[in-house]
């Protein structure tokens, strides 16, 4: 029997080493939820078993209440590991200890390690005609402190694998089966650890042949599936419940040959497949839309695709991300733009419209108010004093409403511009040629250009001149002084160049230095001076730089455009 018994331990003690190895790979992932539980649970089961393995042993090495002292505290290791894994894996973040609640529930078992150690004193642990060898179980008198330690540990043991039973019922893919894993070595160790119940009801059982370190260590073999293959500890349940089973956005899961291992609720509504779509070929479970499969399998790149759902037309972008890690396979969502796909319709219509508006603008009210002009023209020296009066204003309108149509139509083609501004315009021979425009316009008017401007391009389109024209006229037009004086300067900074136009005007009060610009307003309707200065804004941060405007000395404001450098 000895060498039988010998046998038994040390098998015993191999099964000691496997539940170490497999906590100190827990171990090694501690900062994750659940891997402090996982290895404090294993390590306990590993101590555990080998201290059963030398009770197993012929020779006595303890007394019986230091054996029982260490098993019955490395029992409450073991099952408080495993709570601290169910606390951490349902909620899905480490746990926090605090002082009171710890006390709570390390109280029983600080009590039941204090006197199963002191037994001898109370026999409140066991009784004595318990044997000093004590590795049998089976002839084990219990005394009454036993049954509080054992509702403890019933009342644990079940409470933790309840949360997992409900967080199973919403679990899906991974997630269920990681579970499935934890719950099926919970089962098979809380069986094992209550072996004695079965090994003593049979008289024919020796006492040393226990099958708790045994199921232990399938108990760890089940965890480590958890681990190693279902990942435990690299996926996170809680994204994959709460992000991908809710998100409105299809994701398909494939391996490398294209063989479904995953797809949540959105897949399968939009493909019409049931629950269970493990293991079935991607060309099977897009079988309604093979345009998605088509786009995975044969191009393998992103794509958009047209669906009809419902004799609904829904557009989805498609995105076709190869897992990492070493692990063969890919994630497919489809992001559902209908709506964008919509907008983006109904953008083209009003951009179509405003090219209309555009033309109309260009041709047939420009025209009318050249004619309109041209017949002013006409009447002047053909009517009498009044007349000439009428006249002239009808001349003065039509000019300012031609002037009005040719900043509408900078305006419109700057909004109709779909691509960014990369060409490149001469800054100082623009500036010229805008300052001989204006003097000739407003031959009343100083303008003077502060020379040599800084010989470089910039960053700009043939709407540059605009910008200086509207500046120059704003500096004129808005001048309260009978002369009025505009100074044009320029400077190079940092890759940029500064333009500063400044009036000897009245100013522009502080509260109205970005308002004049129309910022935060509607378009053209805008509390801004007029459409000129909304221009000048609109280029400024079309060419990637800015516009604003500082006080002039001892008079007058200072509007300073910023522009980038062509080279």
């Amino acid at each position: 029997m000895s060498s039988t018994a010998q046998s038994v331990s040390i098998l015993m003690v191999v099964a000691a080493a496997g539940l170490g190895s497999v906590a100190a790979f827990a171990f090694q992932h501690r900062d994750q939820p659940g891997a402090r539980g996982f290895s404090l649970s294993t390590f306990g089961g590993a101590l555990w078993t080998v201290v059963v393995s030398i009770n197993v042993w012929p020779t006595q090495f303890l007394p019986a209440h230091v054996s029982m002292a260490f098993r019955n505290g490395l029992i409450l290791v073991i099952l408080l590991g495993w709570f601290l894994l169910v606390i951490e894996y349902v909620r899905r973040e480490r746990v926090t200890f605090a002082p009171v609640p710890v006390a709570v529930v390390v109280l029983i078992p600080v009590l039941t390690v204090f006197l199963t150690g002191t037994n001898p004193l109370h026999h409140l642990a066991f009784e004595p005609e318990t044997p000093t060898a004590v590795g049998g179980g089976p002839d084990i008198v219990w005394g009454p402190w036993h049954l509080v330690f054992m509702a403890y540990v019933f009342t644990i043991s079940l409470a933790s694998a309840g949360l997992l039973v409900s967080d199973f019922q919403s679990a899906h893919g991974v997630h269920r089966r990681q579970l499935l894993a934890l719950l099926g070595g919970f089962a098979v160790g809380f069986i094992g650890l209550n072996d004695y119940l079965l090994t003593g009801a049979i008289e024919t059982v020796p006492a040393y042949v226990r099958l708790s370190p045994f199921a232990l260590l399938i108990a760890a073999v089940l965890w480590a599936t958890a681990v190693f293959h279902h990942h435990l500890f690299d996926l996170v349940p809680i994204s994959r419940r709460t992000v991908i089973e809710t998100m409105p956005d299809p994701v398909i899961a494939v391996d490398d040959r294209d063989v479904v291992i995953d797809a949540n609720p959105a897949a399968r509504r939009l493909c019409a497949v049931p629950e269970n779509v493990v293991g079935i070929p991607l060309a099977e479970f897009c079988s309604d839309h093979p345009q998605i499969c088509q786009l995975v399998q044969n191009s393998g790149e992103d794509g958009q695709i047209t669906i009809e759902d419902d004799e609904v037309e829904r557009h989805f972008s498609v995105t076709h991300e190869p897992v990492r890690d070493g692990r063969a396979g890919s994630i497919v969502v489809l992001r559902d733009v209908t709506e964008l796909k919509t907008y983006e319709k109904r953008l083209e219509e009003q951009r179509d419209n405003l090219e209309v508006l555009n033309q109309v603008v260009r041709h047939d009210v420009r025209n009318d108010l050249m004619v309109i002009h041209g017949h002013a023209e006409r009447l002047e020296g053909h009517v009498d004093a009044q007349g000439e009066r009428s006249v002239g204003i009808i001349k003065e309108s039509a000019e300012d409403a031609i002037e009005f149509t040719n900043a509408t139509r900078e305006v419109t083609d700057v909004l109709l511009r779909t691509a960014p501004v990369d060409g490149r315009m001469p800054l100082p021979l623009t500036i010229t040629r805008q300052v001989s425009a204006i003097r000739k316009k407003y031959p009343g008017a100083v303008v003077d250009l502060e020379e040599p401007l800084p010989d470089t391009a910039v960053v700009a389109d043939d709407l540059l001149g605009s910008l200086f024209r509207n500046l120059l006229e704003n500096a004129i037009t808005h001048n309260d002084k009978d002369v009025p004086r505009v100074t044009i300067s320029a400077e190079q900074e940092d890759g940029r160049v500064l333009v500063h136009v400044a009036d000897n005007g009245s100013g522009v009060p502080d509260g109205r230095k970005e308002r004049v610009f129309g910022k935060g307003e509607m378009g053209l309707d805008s509390s801004g001076t007029g459409i000129g200065l909304y221009l000048v804004t609109t280029l400024a941060k079309n060419y990637g730089g800015d516009v604003w405007i500082a006080d002039n000395e001892p008079d007058g404001a200072v509007f300073t455009v910023e522009l980038r450098r062509a080279d």
